[in-house]
């Protein structure tokens, strides 16, 4: 029998294995396609080769690994590598628990269903650089005690990375994440860096980035509700689409979204999915979804989600599913206005640490947007009144634009109600008509304070005048303030 050469992607390999004598391309039965092999056969030997310790399995094509049904706790030892390069592992693989005592590296594999390797402990090095994962992946509550290693690595579906204690360095840059990943309660006690990397959502709630760096990643669909940011490296990050409408990025939507709810018929025991209050099987109301509800046949008080009656007497079954929270809830409401007001400060208290005092200011103008609206939620009137002035004249102090844009709207409306009221009088005249452009003239040196004297306000508008004169210093200096604060950064 001729011995197995395969090809991958440095050129023609010998393989240590005899090829099969059936095989269209000369090939062992580990690196064969799925279709011209006894896939149990195959499974079956590859068990064995971990069992006795062997530990390159490069190229190999397997279907549904699962090594904890074939009795394997731990693969390798600390003195040998484990070598999965550019395999190829059709339908699901599980991992789950597994102990993996050496050097573990999957560079280029490709995973075509559902991975799990929740529970796994990876004792030295974990490589994962340009691997494909096609189906769900689950690296939940693993643990890395060395350097881990995802440069290049494209998720298709949702990855999970919930629970982990990064011990070593974790580097993610380049990768590519298509859907949502999930690093909540996840610590990098070494640091590691997301740069370049291709995100379409993550959630780091709950998680320590101390020495974690992003550059040139669009943070844009990123959650950081409790996460520690104090040490995380922001700098080179990229902010921008959801970011300029803060409180529709914190507002957690799977929370406040309204389930439809399987409603049961009290006459004919239907069971339907849709929005109506009645059945369209018997034209009966439906028993309103609730935490507890009775049986539309016995009249048991049951729980949500139960399949059948509590009552052993009665024989009805049904399902009936409540949303976890309701939108109008005016403290569940101000509760997550609070969240993501601390997601706002934390960030721009990384920022300003990183010297980005710009990118800092945005953020400290969207945190006093969600401190207003959670005064709003929480009945706090008099505070929402305060910050809601605060955020149109100055922008919380971010906005000069907007203290110019006030002081001309107020020397522009004082103007035309001096122009309507002709309450302006020119120096020397008992009695004046005054034009429009005379009165905005004296309204805009009563405003800056100028005060030429050649035009003076009737008696029944000095108030007016005084009001206005006070305001304009006010804003003037509101002015001085704000840009200066602008420019000192």
């Amino acid at each position: 029998m001729s011995q197995c050469k395969y090809t991958s992607e440095v050129g023609e390999v010998q393989c240590e294995e005899q090829a099969l004598s059936d095989s269209p391309n000369g090939y062992c039965i580990f690196h064969e396609e799925l279709e011209n092999k006894d896939i149990d056969k195959c499974m079956r030997s590859f068990y064995e080769k971990i069992i006795t310790g062997e530990t390159n399995f490069e190229g190999f094509i397997l279907k549904d690994v699962d090594f904890s049904q074939a009795g394997i706790t731990q693969i390798g030892n600390k003195d040998s590598s484990m070598w999965f390069n550019n395999a190829k592992f059709y339908g699901n693989f599980s991992a789950n628990g597994i102990r993996f005592l050496g050097f573990a590296s999957f560079l280029g594999a490709e995973f075509h269903g559902n991975v799990d390797f929740g529970n796994a402990s990876f004792f030295y090095a974990a490589i994962f650089d340009y691997a494909k994962f096609f189906g769900k992946a689950n690296f939940s509550l693993v643990d890395f005690l060395r350097e881990s290693r995802f440069s290049n690595t494209t998720f298709y579906e949702t990855c999970e990375l919930v629970n982990i204690t990064f011990r070593g360095p974790a580097f993610f840059s380049g990768c590519t994440f298509e859907k949502v990943a999930i690093f909540t309660d996840t610590e990098f006690d070494r640091g590691g860096n997301f740069n370049h990397a291709k995100i379409n959502s993550v959630v780091f709630e709950n998680t320590d980035l101390k020495n974690v760096s992003f550059d040139e990643v669009n943070l844009s669909n990123f959650k950081f509700h409790g996460a520690k940011l104090k040490d995380a490296n922001l700098s080179g990050a990229i902010w921008t689409g959801p970011w300029k409408s803060p409180w529709r990025k914190f507002i957690l939507r799977e929370d406040v979204e309204t389930i439809k709810a399987k409603k049961i018929c009290k006459e004919c025991l239907a069971t339907v999915i849709d929005d109506s209050s009645e059945c369209s099987c018997c034209g009966r109301y439906f028993i309103a979804a609730d935490n507890d509800f009775s049986c539309p046949k016995c009249g048991a008080n049951n729980k949500v989600n139960s399949e059948e009656c509590i009552n052993e007497d009665c024989n009805a079954t049904f399902s009936v599913k409540i949303r976890n929270k309701k939108y109008s809830d005016r403290n569940y409401r101000a509760n997550l206005f609070k969240k993501a007001e601390d997601v706002y400060r934390n960030i721009k208290l990384n920022l300003q640490n990183g010297g980005d005092y710009r990118t800092a200011g945005e953020f400290y103008f969207n945190e006093m947007i969600m401190r207003r609206k959670r005064a709003l939620r929480e009945r706090n009137i008099v505070d929402w009144l305060i910050s809601h002035l605060n955020s149109k004249l100055c922008g919380y102090g971010e906005r000069a634009s907007r203290v110019i844009a006030a002081s001309l709207v107020i020397v522009f409306a004082l103007a035309l109600m001096f122009f309507i009221n002709q309450a302006i009088v020119k120096q020397g005249f008992t009695s004046y008509n005054s034009g429009f452009l005379e009165c905005l003239y004296f309204s805009f040196v009563t405003f800056t304070t100028l005060g030429y004297g050649d035009y003076a306000p009737s008696q029944a508008f000095q108030l007016v005048a005084t009001a206005e004169a006070f305001f304009g210093a006010f804003m003037i200096a509101l002015f001085v303030l704000v840009f200066g604060r602008k420019m000192l950064r």
